[in-house]
């Protein structure tokens, strides 16, 4: 079974149209669950009050933790053997999660998939696509983000989930650079496996999430460092008086 968990805190109307992605695809056994990080926007939680009479699980956070506890949260009563994390705003492609489980019963080898995604901005969609490759820190680094990544839940129980330190920011990068620590197989399927809609405001655009990518390397460092430049090494360096 699939666990789909989708995080959102103001999304409206737009929430509506991720679960009903979900509902839309031809692969039928899965599980939604609705996380949402507090917030007072009125539209958002009536949208959650009408999935829950739906049937679908929604869990409320008491004050505003950021994604990556609202993931965790998610992930904690998850049932299925795979997760997908979606965000409020975005969607899945119909077919999505059937090409997903068919890849990963033909490569048990592989913890974590990539793919392609839609990146869509007003009425223009633009496919992003990453090379067929031997995921390192090296790559991870040059691209900065591979997207959203369907993964066994056992890797993320292993893990321990996202780091809550990186809950307003650089969760997927961090969590990605742990993988690549801890020797998970990454497997690329040239698949578009999301669609994310772009806005000009919001975590990744915001200066904290810059705050956040520097937070990470510097943890990281010892695993990071050779593949950073000088200038930034240092920075980061007496950033951290060290």
């Amino acid at each position: 079974m699939f666990s789909i968990i989708i995080t959102c805190y103001n999304e409206g109307l737009e929430l509506r149209r991720a679960v009903d992605s979900i509902r839309k695809q031809t692969y039928l056994d899965y599980e939604i669950i609705v996380v949402k990080d507090f917030s007072e926007h009125a539209e958002t939680l009536r949208v959650c009050q009408e999935l829950e009479q739906e049937g679908i699980t929604v869990l409320y956070a008491d004050t505003n933790v950021g994604v990556s506890v609202t993931r965790n949260m998610g992930i904690a009563i998850a049932q299925g053997d795979y997760i997908y994390t979606v965000d409020g705003d975005d969607e899945l492609p119909n077919d999505a999660l059937e090409h997903i489980v068919h890849v990963f019963e033909n490569n048990p080898n592989a913890d974590v998939l990539y793919g392609d995604y839609e990146l869509i901005s007003g009425d223009i969609t633009e496919r992003v696509s990453f090379p067929n490759m031997t995921v390192s820190m090296k790559t991870l680094y040059d691209m900065r983000l591979l997207g959203m990544l369907p993964a066994r839940k056992s890797i993320l129980d292993k893990l321990g989930g996202y780091s809550e330190k990186y809950s307003f920011g650089c969760q997927d990068f961090e969590l990605q650079v742990r993988m690549l620590k801890n020797g998970v197989n990454f497997l690329y399927t040239p698949h578009v496996l999301y669609r994310w809609y772009k806005k000009p405001t919001g975590i990744n655009s915001s200066k904290r999430n810059a705050d956040s990518l520097d937070m990470c390397m510097y943890e990281h460092l010892d695993f990071v460092a050779p593949y950073l430049g000088c200038r930034y090494l240092l920075q980061l360096c007496k950033q951290n008086n060290d």
